[in-house]
């Protein structure tokens, strides 16, 4: 998902990146503990029936999943930011934070001279790459949006960065 805000009091460019993901972290644990609860259930029903090594590997099951379920939890908390100012540009990637001192923050950060920035989206075989950069340093930046939302981003990003605010509105563009 894309979120772009324009402060014109300001001459600041805001584009704020996440992936779109279909549960919070709390409905995932619903999700989850409705899984757990019935291949333990399962499992208790064949260990009953004297199928006992059925059991353990229920809970290997119920670990396995656990792990995929807080894998895909965690990356739905990747954020991206590009701050466009007159002078710079600058780009975060990061965890969002629960809390002030939580494990989260930017992680990585870039900024380059605004003149300099060059929006590059690369195609290969695979999906295509935005890249932003200027004077050999460069960051890819959206790699989870999806291809459509990638092109408008590079489009948007390349206007924003050549001053271009004609028509220019706070919004949010979520594509299913």
């Amino acid at each position: 998902m894309v979120t772009t805000e324009y402060r014109a009091d300001e001459d600041l460019t805001e584009i704020f990146l996440q992936p779109n993901r279909s549960l919070t972290w709390h409905e995932s644990v619903i999700v989850f503990s409705g899984m757990a609860a019935t291949i333990t259930a399962i499992g208790l029903v064949f260990t009953l029936m004297g199928y006992w090594l059925v059991l353990p590997f229920a809970g290997l099951e119920v670990l396995v999943l656990g792990v995929c379920f807080y894998q895909v939890a965690m990356s739905g908390r990747q954020r991206q930011l590009l701050v466009i100012s007159p002078e710079k540009v600058r780009v975060e990637k990061g965890l969002l934070r629960r809390s002030p001192g939580s494990r989260g923050g930017p992680q990585e950060r870039m900024e380059f001279t605004r003149a300099w920035v060059r929006v590059t989206l690369r195609r290969n075989e695979g999906p295509g790459r935005l890249v932003v950069g200027a004077a050999g340093d460069e960051i890819e930046i959206g790699e989870f949006l999806t291809e459509q939302e990638r092109d408008d981003l590079a489009e948007d990003l390349g206007a924003a960065i050549a001053g271009d605010t004609t028509g220019r509105q706070n919004r949010s563009v979520n594509q299913a």
